[in-house]
């Protein structure tokens, strides 16, 4: 069984074919139509002059939040196809009115697909001379530099067609855009289905590329514990690590010993999530990750003496912030931390540890079976 915080959602485009991707099987059509509210029509043509103003805003919510839920739709149903990807897809709007009151209709269409991204050959230098590119393979690559030029001058602009282009070909370079525009959504007042359309894109991003490249820019990010951002920039890596099944337990154990103490709570958090799946590697590897979690998350408090009112000693706990706390209580009055450095509400260490433990005795059962038990019978 998997777990997963986020879903990885198929791929949708208007093209007939993915860049990069060879289409394995086609599956058939999937279709969506949905309808706004009644009214909504009517409500802005009425008042044609407040169309470019007050009023667009809340019909371009409408709008969006159709495109959003038919898409999502379309993935839905591809994926109970058993597709990864739609294509061809068309959209089309109309208007139905009648007695006073108006509808707005969305048609989508596409065709659900099951592909495979393809591996680029690699071309020797004595084969370049005679090798050929199709016209629509040099636009790609033209367009592929030009939006890593733009990455290079500061200068691109993060539309949907820059979102989809760098999605299906998994532009590694556009990472950190993509990383940077999910960070900002933690201090951003943007909301429902647009907020949703960022984030559906930064994760159908990330599960486009590669798993090594993928993790290679977030377990980078997740080690950031200076700068303004750092929290939030962690927390974003964070869910795409969790939600794309990218965790990695060779990568934990050797950026845990490396990171600050702030990072080194994300790379803890990070062990809630499940990889994608297990082997018996993964036996030695969660038993070093136990030691390494035990030793880099210590019992920091001490026993000490506090002067009592009527005099004579009274055993308490001493903080390493300085302060004395109860022999009762979990945490500590001034700094808010419990006895191994972690506030309520955080991921901690003892949990992580119960849960490897838990793990480990799992993972024993299924690759390391005990022996069956004698079933012969003894007179």
């Amino acid at each position: 069984m998997r777990y997963r915080a986020y879903r990885k959602s198929a791929l949708v485009t208007t093209a007939s074919q993915l860049e990069g991707w060879e289409i394995v099987e086609h599956l058939g059509l999937v279709s969506v139509h949905r309808v706004a509210g009644t009214g909504i029509v009517s409500d802005i043509f009425a008042g044609f002059s407040d169309f470019f103003g007050g009023r667009s805003e809340s019909y371009g919510k409408q709008l969006s939040g159709l495109y959003v839920e038919a898409t999502e739709l379309l993935q839905d149903r591809a994926e109970m196809l058993g597709g990864n990807a739609v294509i061809g897809l068309r959209i089309d709007f109309d208007e139905i009115s009648g007695q006073g009151k108006s509808m707005f209709m969305l048609n989508a269409v596409g065709t659900a697909v099951f592909a495979q991204r393809q591996q680029a050959p690699r071309i020797r230098d004595e084969e370049r001379d005679t090798r050929r590119i199709s016209a629509d393979d040099m636009a790609v690559l033209l367009r592929k530099n030009q939006l890593l030029a733009d990455i290079g001058g500061n200068t691109l602009r993060l539309d949907e067609e820059t979102w989809n282009f760098a999605t299906e070909h998994a532009i590694t370079g556009f990472g950190p855009y993509a990383l940077g525009a999910f960070r900002d959504l933690s201090k951003s007042p943007i909301e429902g289905p647009a907020r949703d359309i960022i984030t559906k894109r930064v994760f159908s991003y990330f599960a486009a590329l590669s798993p090594d490249d993928a993790k290679r820019l977030l377990y980078a990010n997740l080690t950031i514990s200076e700068g303004q951002d750092a929290g939030a920039l962690r927390k974003a890596c964070e869910q795409l690590v969790t939600g794309l099944e990218l965790v990695d337990y060779e990568e934990l154990a050797r950026r845990l010993p490396q990171a600050g103490r702030p990072a080194q709570k994300s790379l803890l958090t990070v062990l809630r999530a499940h990889p994608a799946s297990y082997s018996m590697d993964d036996i030695p590897r969660l038993e070093a990750l136990k030691v390494q979690v035990e030793e880099i998350f210590p019992h920091l408090w001490s026993r000490t003496s506090v002067k009592s009112l009527f005099g004579g000693g009274k055993e308490a706990w001493a903080c390493g912030c300085g302060n004395s706390v109860r022999l009762g209580d979990t945490h500590c009055g001034n700094c808010g931390l419990d006895a191994w450095g972690f506030a309520q509400g955080q991921y901690h260490r003892n949990t992580a540890v119960l849960e490897i433990e838990e793990r480990l005795k799992s993972l024993r059962e299924y690759f390391v079976p005990s022996e069956a038990p004698d079933t012969t019978l003894h007179a």
